[in-house]
């Protein structure tokens, strides 16, 4: 049994007899009523061009297996690409972190040797002003001693 075309659903509307009777008019099959017989092998020449309507559409079928074949291959080196290029960002963060990170510790050892050279100066310029001021003091002590030597000659 022949079903209608197209199928019945709520996008078909209601069909009426006579337009059944046009749609098998377009029926133009060898075996169809309505095609009469083709002189000096009019069925071959159909039954090539089936052929050769099949053997273009398994030709079809197999260039577009081929294209979505190289389209997957391709996606997927793209997205071996995207991953590489991310690892490799990722590489250079981690680097640049890296890097600031030593340059921040070296930052750091530079200003406790700073702090200490300038304690260092301190010590050695209080040293100094203590020698300073004993010098001072002896200076002193021998003066008043002098002084009381010469005072009593």
């Amino acid at each position: 049994m022949e079903q209608p075309w197209p199928p019945p659903g709520p996008w078909s509307f209601p069909r009426t007899d006579g337009e059944a009777e046009e749609e098998s008019d377009l029926d133009v099959s060898p075996s169809s009523p309505h095609c009469p017989p083709v002189p000096g092998g009019g069925a071959q020449m159909y039954s090539d061009g089936i052929e050769l309507a099949c053997q273009k559409q398994k030709e079809f079928v197999k260039s577009s297996v081929a294209c979505k074949w190289n389209l997957a291959e391709a996606q997927q080196k793209l997205g071996s690409l995207a991953l590489h290029n991310s690892e490799s960002l990722d590489q250079e963060h981690a680097k640049a972190q890296t890097a600031v990170s030593e340059l921040r510790q070296r930052e750091e050892e530079w200003r406790q040797k700073e702090e200490a050279l300038v304690q260092r100066e301190r010590i050695v310029l209080l040293i100094k002003i203590k020698e300073k001021q004993k010098m001072k003091i002896n200076h002193n002590h021998l003066c008043r001693n002098m002084s009381k030597k010469s005072d009593i000659l």
